[in-house]
């Protein structure tokens, strides 16, 4: 049974692991995100590996008060972070199965930007734009903030990529509004909800 529950770990562990590192390799993007989802399948892994030197050490340390004190602390951090990393991951994953608006005429849609590549956008980016113009296709009284400033790297800011690449598809550029200052995904959305509020648009986002 210990072996079959530290099989599971590893999988899981190493499966996470490329997970988080798929987008880097296949996009070269690395981010906070990524780092963090990195070191917590590294813990998962290196849990797994020394499971028994572990146990062993945790033993010990319930010898003493301090000890006891010391395992109570971590775990409850340990527990509480777990809490929050799942609870987060499931508002975003459900948070974007639901439905918006029943009036898709006062809709108002945020596309975060990703990496711009020398010469188009990253895979990443494209399949965010590709999903953009859907959306909007499919509703016609729809606006877009394209949300994402220019790194070092990028040759323009990746809203101004988004903006050029729906604007080929078709889309009425009247309809999609630029925020081309923000460097992180907390900007992104303060940002566009400044400019949202700014042009007047809908909060039905």
């Amino acid at each position: 049974m210990k072996r079959m529950l530290k099989a599971a770990a590893l999988v899981f562990g190493f499966g996470l692991l490329g997970l988080y590192l798929l987008p880097f390799f296949w996009s070269g993007i690395f981010n906070v995100g990524t780092l963090l989802g990195v070191c917590i399948s590294c813990c998962i892994i290196f849990c797994a590996l020394f499971s028994k030197s572990i146990l062993l050490f945790c033993r010990r340390l319930r010898k003493s008060k301090a000890g006891k004190a010391f395992l109570v602390v971590a775990v409850s951090l340990v527990s509480a972070f777990a809490l929050l990393f799942c609870s987060t991951y499931a508002a975003a994953f459900f948070g974007g199965m639901r439905e918006t608006a029943n009036d898709e005429n006062t809709q108002t849609i945020i596309v975060l930007g990703c990496m711009v590549k020398p010469d188009r956008p990253s895979d990443q980016l494209k399949w965010r734009i590709e999903a953009a113009e859907k959306y909007l296709n499919e509703h016609p009284g729809t606006v877009a903030v394209l949300s994402g400033g220019k790194g070092e790297t990028e040759p323009m800011s990746e809203a101004r990529c988004m903006l050029e690449e729906l604007t080929k598809a078709g889309i009425d550029p009247s309809r999609l509004f630029v925020e081309d200052k923000s460097t992180n995904t907390r900007q992104n959305l303060a940002f566009s909800l400044d400019l949202i509020r700014e042009k007047g648009l809908s909060e039905n986002i």
